[in-house]
């Protein structure tokens, strides 16, 4: 806290800065949402007629595009109002038979950027297990991005990365761990701080 992060996906480098750099002016600004010292973002998901607004927790952890929580999934019946790409049955340790399935959400708004067939994982089964959405590393590193020091605003703007039309995986739980930016990130010394 009390510091600017900057995360730079086009240079691979994540930046602090004492102050707001000037060039986030051409970057879109957006509310950050916190709980329990956990970034949300709030994005609107659009399902067949319906456009619905959802605070995501911003995970670069996740390797996946987005994840919704079970709550969101039952009460917008996901499982019937998406096309499935995907699905794998999974069992718990007491034998509760939970299943991941993969869908494309056809149209993901985040920060005034349109994105479409975007991958979406999600459960049915035994519910509550998944209590955040999630936006995931697949999405994030189409984004640079600025946090302020206050935690209260990010800054996005799409970098090379950016892709308006998703590729829907068929993997409910993404490609890799985090994109490589993050394995092969530098912290660069700014305004005297590493």
């Amino acid at each position: 806290k009390n510091w600017v992060v900057e995360i730079d996906f086009d240079q691979s480098v994540i930046l602090l800065h004492k102050d707001l750099p000037s060039k986030t002016k051409g970057f879109q600004k957006s509310k950050l949402y916190t709980k329990d010292e956990m970034f949300f973002i709030e994005a609107a998901c659009s399902i067949q007629d319906s456009v619905i607004l959802e605070r995501f927790l911003i995970h670069s952890g996740y390797a996946g595009a987005l994840l919704i929580n079970d709550q969101f999934a039952q009460k917008h019946q996901l499982g019937k109002q998406l096309p499935i790409v995907g699905e794998k049955k999974l069992k718990d340790s007491f034998g509760n038979t939970v299943i991941a399935k993969q869908a494309s959400l056809p149209l993901f708004t985040i920060a005034e950027n349109k994105l479409s067939n975007v991958a979406v994982g999600f459960f049915e089964g035994s519910l509550g297990r998944q209590p955040y959405s999630i936006i995931g590393g697949d999405l994030l590193k189409q984004f640079n991005m600025f946090i302020d020091a206050q935690r209260e605003f990010i800054y996005l703007k799409p970098n090379g990365l950016y892709h308006t039309e998703q590729q829907t995986n068929t993997n409910p739980f993404g490609k890799a761990l985090i994109p490589d930016m993050v394995a092969d990130a530098s912290i660069q010394m700014i305004d005297g701080i590493f």
